[in-house]
């Protein structure tokens, strides 16, 4: 199953998996559908076709945790090498909880899914290294995979060849190489007889290796994680690690960080396989920062597809040991694709693909690097001519026309990119074999009595299929503990493993914080009284206040993105409103004045940054006079405090650079940042004992078949589940589209709409104290420009309302065509177009025209310029439309049809002042929810 949680009885442990077996403690009887641990070893023992790969739910999205996950062993790092390392632990020790983890959303995203795929034979590495010895017997280990599991490879075979009388010599120093190394079957050809083994192409002499093959390394590593999986070990993405300290727990000493601090796993050893991050994730536990890890990417080529039969095989220079690097070869691929190269060149960022993916960071640590700068130094020339190679294929063409002179310019085209992790020293050498540490400090020094600390920093240069006899290599050295080596402090430890005395687990460490000691064989998602869905000021407040009322039940809030209030409410002026303009009676002004105080209350209690601003409703012309007594009127019916009227001259009073010939002065209208409140009412909610789980786009809600939550609450694909016993929804931007899931009407459909701001430059910031707001226009949709005052010190100036491309689109340049087409179809947005084009076409206008934006702003703000505003940021409000063209200016609740309606609850529309209202909407839900749900 694909998320599975499971919530121990005696521990009230969550155990959070994603597409992965975890393990529980708890008890026989509880619901769980425990299997027999016979059961499981067998269907653990089973070997996991690659039809059963491709179909298996292997990963899962897990930030931040309520209480952290403990696990034996982390391994940490999603490429081939952690893949295979996790999956040997857990065959050779299947009692022990193992966890892996990736900080990217799938396994195998960068070096292990972006190589040539050769299954190399193990003839360039020096005979007796640690490279030539895993390089052999891994390609035996490889082809034994992929035949148990039918997984889709060629023996394609390898040709290197001399082209040049002076590389015959070193051609011939291979070939012992690769008798030493116990290379099978390799041979020794004249240049006659290389045409019998590829038709196009020519030389001196060569050596053939007929067991060198192909197969898609990212494919492998997939298939390690799901046999793993499948023998009941856990795979986290989407988790990059940022810290690893020294836990307080007593069993678990190994704390793993990720992005905040309470995102962490538990774990008592851990094995780190970081790649292009080995040495930084090295750094945090007190590894030396050397050798480091620099960027280097290769670019292919592709040949066309009417060329590709003139390369069937891999066909390699003779390496020229002068130079670092191996040179441009030819390579089939498994979908029938012919690659060409690669060249090497400094990467500008360390997952960086091409010449504009830069990484200020990056660059500056490699450029600053005293081994980077001597590599520069002794191989520049070298250097340029990569990059000339790389910029000019043709330059390229030619070094692969030494090989294949039939191969012409018009050939081939640009294909794709590479990033190798290149290990350095200080000296400028590059480092060509495995690199092990163990780092030092106190949480080395806390584990050198309970475990040893493993770092695997390189190991790029070696083909990836020699991982097979890697992680053999890892569990082989076993280091056994003894009350001497206990005593001992160790730093630099080359290859650890632990191996525990009374059980004989294989320990092998470097770290993170994840699952339990129980017995295998659950395999289910987890299970909550109550989820919210929508992590946003509304999402928020509602799940905080429903475990404020209901501290008793397990209540979860879940997000689409990777955090908190990254939309809506993170994206708007950041006013809180007094509730003047809302028409009497409705929830809009009873939610507002309430939600005014219930904010203000709050911010008080945990002493939260905000200001009491006040705000100026400005007249500047004689018929809106009339308007503004109404808006008093408004005011004083809905019981805002403290608003008054007063008179142009009375203005400057409040604010000196406005003008105008009335006003009402609101003085409890104040600024927050309404993002910041989110994230503080979802924290409060965690510490109440409420769950958060971000990047969990909800796709589908079904009816679940389990007795006691009816619920399930898919992400991604549909066996990626939360199961739960009631529903509540506050999805903002997407409102519409998650209550359709559960029978409700298409309509009010969300429609959004981009509101883009100006800011006012430093030195006229002066000129505002206070919010500044025109007096609404009943005639138009959206209430007109105004000055906003922040807590950073900006002003922002505006906004405009236009139609947004995309319902998360920021810029004219973020389109999402099904979300255009679904707003330009929908016949209330045809109507409302129809209705107020004239409108639109200003708006529009002002966006795009700074200057016509300003002349509006000038009406309250004489003193303001064009020169004083730059443009500033935007935001994209979720504004509801029925199918008449109305804007729905209410809050709308909803719950659908069918089985479930009687356990959901939809916000459906929450518009401005949905931020400052939010903990009276809060309240209303909360009431609502007892009502409807019985509780």
């Amino acid at each position: 199953m694909s998320l599975p949680c499971v919530l121990a009885r005696s521990t009230h442990r969550l155990l959070l998996g994603h597409g992965i077996r975890c393990v529980s403690n708890a008890p026989s009887g509880s619901g769980t559908g425990k299997s027999s641990e016979s059961a499981f070893r067998a269907a653990a023992a089973a070997p996991l076709s690659y039809s059963e790969y491709r179909s298996a739910p292997w990963a899962t999205d897990v930030t931040p945790f309520s209480f952290p996950p403990q696990f034996d062993i982390v391994v940490v790092g999603g490429g081939i090498v952690g893949s295979a390392t996790a999956r040997q632990l857990k065959i050779e020790h299947p009692e022990m909880s193992i966890c892996m983890v990736e900080k990217e959303s799938k396994l195998a995203p960068h070096q292990s899914g972006n190589n040539s795929g050769v299954i190399h034979a193990g003839i360039y590495y020096t005979p007796g290294s640690l490279k030539a010895k895993l390089c052999v017997e891994g390609m035996d280990l490889a082809y034994k995979f992929f035949a148990e599991h039918n997984f889709p490879h060629k023996k394609t075979g390898k040709l290197i060849v001399a082209v040049e009388p002076e590389e015959i010599p070193r051609l011939d120093a291979l070939f012992e190489r690769a008798l030493k190394n116990g290379c099978k079957d390799i041979k020794m050809i004249d240049g006659s007889q290389i045409k019998e083994y590829e038709p196009y192409c020519k030389g001196l002499k060569a050596l053939w290796s007929p067991h060198t093959g192909i197969v898609d390394w990212g494919e492998v590593a997939k298939a390690f994680a799901a046999d793993f999986q499948k023998r009941g070990g856990t795979v986290y993405t989407n988790y990059p690690v940022k810290d690893i300290t020294q836990s307080t727990h007593p069993m678990f000493p190994i704390s793993v960080h990720s992005d905040w601090k309470s995102s962490r796993i538990l774990t008592k050893y851990l094995v780190t396989c970081a790649g292009l991050h080995s040495d930084r994730v090295a750094q945090l536990t007190g590894c030396d920062p050397a050798p480091k890890i620099v960027p280097f990417r290769g670019e292919y080529l592709l040949l066309k597809p009417e060329k590709r039969h003139i390369v069937k095989t891999n066909i390699y220079p003779v390496p020229d040991p002068r130079f670092p690097f191996l040179g441009v070869h030819f390579t089939p691929r498994m979908n029938g694709d012919v690659w060409l190269g690669p060249n090497a060149v400094l990467a500008y960022k360390r997952e960086g693909y091409s010449y504009f993916s830069i990484s200020p960071t990056d660059l500056f640590e490699s450029l600053t690097y005293s081994g980077m700068r001597k590599l520069v130094g002794k191989y520049f020339t070298y250097g340029m001519k990569e990059l000339y190679r790389g910029i000019f294929i043709g330059a390229q063409v030619k070094q692969l026309q030494r090989f294949v002179p039939e191969l012409k310019r018009s050939d081939v085209t640009r294909g794709y990119s590479g990033v190798r992790a290149q290990a350095m020293d200080p000296e400028g050498n590059l480092v060509d074999d495995f690199v092990f540490d163990s780092g030092h400090g106190p949480v080395n020094e806390y584990s050198i009595t309970s475990w040893i600390h493993m770092m695997p920093h390189f190991f790029s240069c070696v083909s990836e299929y020699s991982t097979f006899e890697m992680h053999h290599l890892l569990v082989q050295h076993q280091v056994w503990r003894s009350q001497k080596w206990w005593r001992k402090k160790i730093r630099g430890l080359s290859l650890s493993c632990a191996l525990s005395r009374s059980t004989h687990r294989l320990l092998v460490s470097h770290g993170l914080r994840c699952v339990s000691n129980a017995p295998p064989g659950y395999d289910f998602p987890p299970q909550f009284d109550m989820v919210v869905v929508g992590g946003g000021i509304v999402g928020s407040a509602v799940a905080r206040q429903l475990k404020m009322e209901h501290p008793e039940m397990k209540i979860c809030q879940v997000e689409k993105e990777g955090k908190l209030a990254p939309h809506q409410s993170g994206n708007n002026s950041g006013v809180i409103h007094a509730g003047i303009y809302y028409t009497p009676g409705t929830l809009k002004a009873k939610l507002c004045v309430e939600g005014n105080d219930l904010a203000y209350k709050f911010f008080a209690e945990n002493n939260f940054p905000h200001k009491k601003s006040g705000k100026l409703i400005v007249a500047v012309e004689p018929h809106e006079i009339p308007r503004l007594d109404n808006l008093y009127e408004r005011a004083q019916k809905n019981g805002c405090k403290d608003v008054k009227m007063i008179e142009g001259s009375q203005i400057k009073e409040y604010e000196p650079y406005c003008k105008g010939l009335k006003a009402l002065w609101s003085p409890h209208t104040g600024i927050v940042e309404w993002g910041e409140v989110a994230k503080a009412l979802s924290a409060d909610f965690e510490k109440k004992g409420g769950t958060v789980y971000v990047n969990y786009p909800v796709k589908n809600i079904t009816a679940s078949t389990h007795p006691m939550f009816p619920i399930s609450i898919h992400s991604d694909w549909r066996n990626t589940r939360i199961l739960t016993k009631y529903l509540v929804t506050c999805c903002g931007l997407h409102s519409d589209r998650v209550a359709q899931l559960t029978g409700c009407n298409p309509a009010p459909k969300i429609i959004p709409f981009r509101g883009e701001y100006l800011l006012l430059r430093p030195e006229k910031k002066h000129i505002v104290k206070t919010n500044i707001y025109p007096v609404p226009d009943p005639r138009l949709p959206f209430l007109g420009v105004h000055f906003t005052p922040r807590m950073n010190g900006d002003v922002w100036l505006g906004p405009n309302a236009v139609l947004a491309y995309k319902r998360e689109g920021y810029s004219y340049f973020s389109v999402s065509p099904s979300d255009l087409y679904d707003s330009l179809m929908y016949s209330g947005m045809r109507k409302l177009i129809f209705k107020y084009f004239a409108f639109g076409m200003k708006e529009l206008y002002r966006g795009v025209f700074i200057g016509a934006q300003v002349k509006q702003l000038q009406r309250f703000v004489p003193e303001l310029r064009r020169r004083d505003v730059t443009r500033g940021p935007a935001g994209v409000r979720a504004q509801a439309m029925d199918p008449q063209g109305n804007l729905v200016d209410d809050f709308v609740f909803d719950s659908g049809t069918g089985p479930l309606s009687k356990r959901v609850l939809h916000v459906r529309n929450a518009p401005s002042p949905g931020a400052t209202s939010s903990l009276a909407i809060a309240k209303m839900v909360a009431k609502e929810v007892k009502s409807r749900f019985s509780l």
